[in-house]
């Protein structure tokens, strides 16, 4: 909902300043359109590639868990040592189909991921 009123007030603004006479104000509007437009189809790369950094530099016993699993698309989690594709995708598909995860053993619980992989994952995620 937060994103969907933001791109509207943002398109409103755009539209706006393309329709204005004064031609400042066109170059504006036509430059805002493209810097959004480019967002829009970098912005997976962006966040996948935050991640795949993230998780490389992880440092056992002095990093945090930081991937919220009710967030994050398969690709990202597939990041994660020990999750596989498919597990990632059985991932998303029970957050999509069931709500969201309330727990670490409520995640574990829905997705039977078995108990060896749990602690190495464990170190990786969080739930909110």
């Amino acid at each position: 909902m937060k994103n969907g009123f933001t791109v509207s007030i943002l398109v409103a603004i755009i539209a706006y300043l393309l329709i204005s006479d004064v031609t400042t104000l066109k170059i504006i509007g036509t430059i805002i359109a493209l810097l959004f437009l480019i967002y829009l189809f970098l912005e997976q790369a962006i966040i996948y590639n935050y991640y795949q950094t993230k998780i490389s530099n992880f440092k056992e016993d002095v990093s945090v868990p930081f991937v919220n699993v009710n967030k994050v698309s398969w690709k990202i989690l597939m990041l994660i040592p020990n999750i596989d594709k498919i597990t990632a995708k059985h991932i998303v598909h029970n957050r999509r189909h069931f709500g969201n995860y309330k727990s670490l053993d409520d995640f574990f619980g829905v997705n039977k991921i078995s108990i060896d992989k749990r602690e190495q994952i464990k170190k990786y995620i969080v739930v909110k």
